[in-house]
C-alpha cells in the first residue's frame, strides 16, 4: 500500500513538471571575468546582441567576477565586456542552444589610451569688472552708414538701444 502511495506522488509530480521543462524556449550565457591574472573583476559590464533578441541584453559582474545572462532565445551571439581603465573585448558568433547555459568567459587587459592635454593661453577677458564697453576707430565711424552722428554710430555697438 504504501509503495503504491510513493509511486502515485511520484508519477504525479512528474507529470505536472513535464510541461514545464519541455515548453521551455530560452537559455542563459552564463561565466566570468577576470584581468590577465585571472582577479575577477567586479562590476564589468557584459552586453550581447542578436538577430534574434529584440534590443540588447546587460549584466554587471558580481563580486567573484560571475555573470549571468538570461530569457535569450536560442541563436548566435555577440557578447561585449567592457570595463573602466580595461581594453574592451569583443567574441561574436556565441551560439546559445535552447535550454542550455552556455559558458563564456573573459579576461580584460589593462587599457593602452596615452593620457593627452591641451593648453591654450587664456583669452582677454577682464575678470574683475562687469562693466561692457566698446572701441570704434576712425574706420569704423567714417564707413559705416551713420550719417556722422554720435547717437547713430551708438547703435551700431552690441548691446545699445535708444
Amino acid at each position: 500500500m504504501r509503495s503504491r502511495l510513493a509511486a502515485f506522488v511520484l508519477s504525479s509530480v512528474l507529470l505536472v513538471l513535464a510541461p514545464r521543462a519541455s515548453s521551455q524556449t530560452t537559455s542563459s550565457i552564463v561565466g566570468h571575468v577576470a584581468d590577465e591574472t585571472g582577479t575577477p573583476l567586479p562590476g564589468a559590464l557584459v552586453e550581447t546582441s542578436s538577430a534574434a533578441l529584440q534590443g540588447t541584453r546587460t549584466a554587471l559582474t558580481d563580486s567573484q567576477g560571475r555573470y549571468r545572462l538570461s530569457l535569450l532565445p536560442p541563436g548566435a551571439y555577440g557578447v561585449t565586456f567592457t570595463l573602466q581603465g580595461f581594453a574592451a573585448e569583443r567574441q561574436t558568433n556565441v551560439v546559445v542552444a535552447l535550454g542550455r547555459d552556455t559558458s563564456l568567459n573573459a579576461d580584460l587587459h589593462l587599457s593602452t589610451k596615452v593620457a593627452s592635454s591641451v593648453t591654450s593661453e587664456a583669452s582677454a577677458i577682464e575678470l574683475t569688472s562687469s562693466s561692457v564697453g566698446t572701441s570704434l576707430d576712425q574706420r569704423a565711424v567714417t564707413t559705416l552708414p551713420t550719417g556722422r552722428n554720435y547717437s547713430s554710430v551708438a547703435q551700431v555697438v552690441p548691446g545699445v538701444s535708444s
